[in-house]
């Protein structure tokens, strides 16, 4: 099933309503909870219960058709290294935890039998405030819930626009590194819209405070991975790292668009902070307007997509992000890339000399 936008309403909470939801169709399937770290096993039976009951509810909004799996740990990070993906990845799953945001959740798509699953991750202590609803960290968990469960809605239907997509190796060198960063905005795009209205009003505030910062910061930490590199002379070392900052930027202002866009508000009305610091920001004001534009049309024919060229708006305006932080690609006859690092002087150490590397 696709969800019907305008239905995606959160359940308030009076215990009738609750209960007319709980008597839905749901498309959750029939699975269980693995429990980590609880300290007796009926406290471990509440939350589990609780957060599956939960998941119910929102299985009349969402499709929940793929989920396969459901982990609830105190251990977060040691539940995420050791899932099992179903394809060959050098990538261990770790949470975000930098200066900008802190990871609690994580729907982890994963191959089960040939098909397409969505292994969801809950860390305990932000999943416990659901067993009361007085309490009011349950609203910031029953958000988190339901952003969750809009990506593994997402999954799907990527899967069936794009079968084989998760877990398939994007062979080019750029492209890869493109289509990561277009990717991640479109998910995180796509489940804060889905989601939005079951977010407490506070959560715009968080959404632009932690763009805010990622975008100020994010010319010195470029610059910063740029010094670095004419130092070590490690052109991988330099692209993830370089990566990560623009990617981080175009990210968190896709969570905070998608938010703004599922609640029918405009940037200037409920984040002026936001919108202000785009507004005199030189480099990235053309960006965000591109960044805004792809991601609607994109979601203007969500569901009925033919093919990944639908992510090339995402792809072209990463690269412009990148070559404006400092770096680009250039194809050589020998299908590798060179990867460009032109002299600017704020991204020269005192002693050293700029450079060129092949990758």
């Amino acid at each position: 099933m696709d969800a019907d936008e305008d239905q995606i309403q959160p359940p308030d909470g009076d215990e009738e309503t609750r209960t007319e939801l709980f008597n839905r169709p749901s498309s959750l399937p029939d699975i269980g909870a693995t429990m980590r770290g609880f300290s007796t096993e009926d406290d471990a039976r509440e939350v589990g219960n609780t957060v599956l009951c939960f998941l119910r509810i929102l299985g009349t909004f969402f499709d929940l058709g793929r989920l396969g799996a459901l982990t609830i740990a105190y251990d977060y990070d040691d539940a995420l290294a050791q899932i099992e993906r179903g394809f060959e990845t050098t990538k261990v799953l770790t949470a975000t935890r930098d200066h900008l945001a802190v990871g609690i959740a994580m729907a982890v798509p994963v191959i089960r039998e040939g098909q397409l699953q969505s292994h969801l991750v809950i860390n305990a202590a932000v999943a416990n405030p659901l067993r009361n609803l007085e309490d009011p960290a349950s609203k910031l968990a029953l958000y988190m819930l339901a952003h969750e469960a809009a990506h593994v809605h997402d999954q799907a239907v990527q899967d069936r626009a794009f079968p084989g997509l998760f877990g398939k190796r994007v062979e080019d060198y750029r492209d890869a590194i493109l289509f990561n960063i277009g990717h991640g905005c479109w998910e995180e795009f796509i489940a804060s819209k889905l989601s939005a209205t079951f977010a407490p009003p506070e959560q715009i505030g968080y959404f632009a405070s932690t763009f805010c910062s990622a975008l100020e910061s994010a010319q010195a930490r470029g610059n910063a991975a740029i010094i670095a590199y004419r130092r070590h002379r490690d052109v991988n070392e330099l692209v993830t790292g370089l990566t990560a900052v623009y990617k981080s930027v175009l990210v968190y202002a896709s969570y905070l668009l998608g938010h703004l866009s599922g609640l029918e508000k405009t940037l200037p009305e409920a984040a002026p902070m936001a919108h202000g610091l785009i507004d005199r920001t030189d480099f990235f004001r053309p960006v965000f307007q591109r960044l805004k534009t792809a991601l609607e049309t994109m979601h203007a024919t969500y569901g009925q997509w033919s093919g990944l060229e639908v992510f090339d708006p995402l792809k072209q305006l990463a690269e412009a992000l990148l070559n404006v932080g400092g770096m680009s690609f250039r194809k050589l006859p020998t299908g590798h890339y060179w990867v460009d690092v032109p002299y600017s002087p704020e991204t020269m150490p005192a002693t050293n000399q700029g450079q060129e590397s092949e990758s």
